[in-house]
């Protein structure tokens, strides 16, 4: 989907005495117009932890393991027969990876002993806290925020009010 283009985010601690936020929302636009929601709750009943990625010709969902939704088989949901053989003819070789630690030192590793691309830069690693900073900042300011987030953003040397310690 792409690079984020802009979030709006509300976040808010409604079902657990705790100092954090506790339910947030977001909606994010990906620079090639594509839309993503988020939502996260710590007030459940019921612990679980899905991703559910729609795209115009399949559907992945995940299953619902609480912090662990990607280890387990997804489902996947094609939207027409012609759409099933082409998934299928592109996973047919496609090697099983360890999900968490494991297959990001797997990947690693390998990256290392042929000299190719790391899995995850320090351009990744600026991308996640860019977007980070922008969820909590449109949180806080109920606006939309864009991305990325440029030296004259309020936030973009910390998140820690001027001389706070």
């Amino acid at each position: 989907m792409g690079p984020v283009a802009s979030v709006f985010a509300r976040a808010t601690t409604r079902v657990n005495p705790i100092e954090v936020e506790d339910c947030a929302v977001a909606s994010l636009v990906m620079q090639s117009g594509a839309l993503a929601s988020l939502a996260a709750t710590l007030g459940s009943h019921r612990e679980i932890s899905r991703m559910r990625f729609c795209f115009e010709h399949v559907t992945f969902e995940s299953a619902q393991a609480p912090y662990w939704p990607g280890d387990d088989p997804w489902q996947i949901v094609p939207a027409s027969r012609e759409a099933e053989g082409r998934i299928s003819d592109a996973l047919a070789d496609h090697p099983f990876v360890p999900s968490r630690f494991g297959g990001l030192i797997g990947a690693y590793h390998q990256s290392l002993a042929t000299g190719a691309r790391l899995p995850v830069t320090l351009a990744d690693a600026r991308c996640s806290l860019e977007l980070v900073t922008a969820l909590y900042h449109s949180a806080s300011t109920g606006s939309v925020v864009a991305l990325p987030i440029e030296r004259d953003h309020p936030k973009y040397n910390g998140w820690r009010e001027h001389g706070e310690q």
